[in-house]
Parts: C-alpha cells; structure tokens; sequence
C-alpha cells in the first residue's frame, strides 16, 4: 500500500500537468507490478503443487511396497497350507482343509489412491499409469470383498471342527463340496494376490519415473 500510494499521487500530478511521458510510465510501472505479483503467485501456486504431488507419489510408492512386501508373505502362507494339505493327502490322512486368517485384516489399503483422485493429483501423471492404478485398487477391492466371504466360511465351518476332520470328508474320502469350493477360493486369493504384487512391481517401476 505504501509503495501503491505514491505511483497513483505521481499519476495525477501528471495527469494534471499533461505530462503524457511520465503518465505512461507510471502506468507501465502499475501495470508491471501487477503482472510481477500474478506471476509470483504463480510461481508459488505452482512450487506448492509439485511439492504436493511429490509428497503423494511418495505417498502411493510406500502403498504399493506395502502391497508388494505382503503379497510376498501372503503367498508364502497360502502356497505353505497347500502343499503341506497336499502332501498330507498323499500320505493317506483327511487333514481339515488348508485356510488363512488374517485376524487384523480387514481390507487392503487404498487410502494413497483415494486421496490422489480427490486432490485431482490423479491428473498429473501419465493416463495409463492412472489405468494401471485405478485396475490395481479395483483389485484390491476384490480381495478384500472376497477375502471376508472366505474367512467368514472358515469361522462358521472350519475352525470349530478342526479336531474332527472326518466332518470334512465324504464317504469316497474326497472333501465334500462346501470344504473343496473352500481350497478353491483360496487358490483364487492366491492367483489375485500374486497378480497385485507383480502390478505392484512394476508400477513402482512407473512412478519412479514420474518424479
């Protein structure tokens, strides 16, 4: 204000005087501390909005390593139960059928990419990239939705009666077909398990490259 005062009493003292050399430029000295402040508030806006789409691919590459670190330990888990089922089977015994608890687990996390597509920050980044990401978080989903279908049936049908398997098994020896669609669907969580932790390889691979 202290520096806007005197250019407007110069600009009417020349204006009265018809000092047309002088009334130019100090029209030119508004006019350029105007576009100087548009400018620097632009150039703020915009160091704030690279700083924060910054903080948010950070923020998507630590989600996608937590995918990637747990997709690990889940397959191990669940390919563990099946081979050691598998190989109990062949050994002559009716083992209750292989399951996996996550007790703490309710849904895989998608907060990064919520956050990312409010913020509009989704935006910013390659449009495919955007695809893979919007399929992986759909898949996660998916998983958490089919997950707790899954450990609901282990609750109710299997872990009650784990010291008596033979309610597991037909006369034919063979899983009936509650308990055989069960290590089904537990295949089907380890197939889209793995398949999240190779996107999640390589769209880490992706954003690196976005920074």
């Amino acid at each position: 204000m202290r520096l806007v005062l005197p250019i407007f009493r110069r600009l009417g003292a020349a204006l009265r005087k018809r000092d047309w050399f002088e009334i130019g430029f100090e029209l030119f000295v508004v006019i350029l501390g105007v576009l100087l402040g548009m400018e620097a508030s632009r150039w703020a806006a915009s160091r704030e909005d690279a700083a924060n789409r910054r903080q948010m691919i950070a923020a998507m590459n630590e989600t996608l390593t937590d995918y990637v670190d747990s997709g690990h330990r889940i397959h191990g888990r669940i390919a563990a139960a099946l081979n050691d089922y598998s190989h109990r089977v062949a050994a002559g015994e009716h083992p209750p059928p292989p399951y996996l608890r996550f007790p703490l687990l309710d849904r895989p996390p998608t907060r990064a990419w919520d956050a990312m597509v409010a913020t509009g920050l989704a935006r910013s980044i390659d449009p495919k990239l955007v695809f893979r990401l919007a399929m992986h978080f759909s898949r996660a989903d998916s998983f958490g939705d089919r997950y707790q279908r899954y450990n609901e049936f282990t609750e109710r049908e299997i872990l009650p009666y784990t010291s008596s398997p033979s309610r597991f098994y037909g006369p034919d020896g063979k899983l009936t077909v509650p308990y055989a669609s069960h290590v089904q669907r537990l295949r089907e969580l380890l197939a889209l398990n793995d398949q999240m932790t190779d996107d999640a390889v390589s769209m880490r691979r992706e954003l690196a490259r976005e920074l």
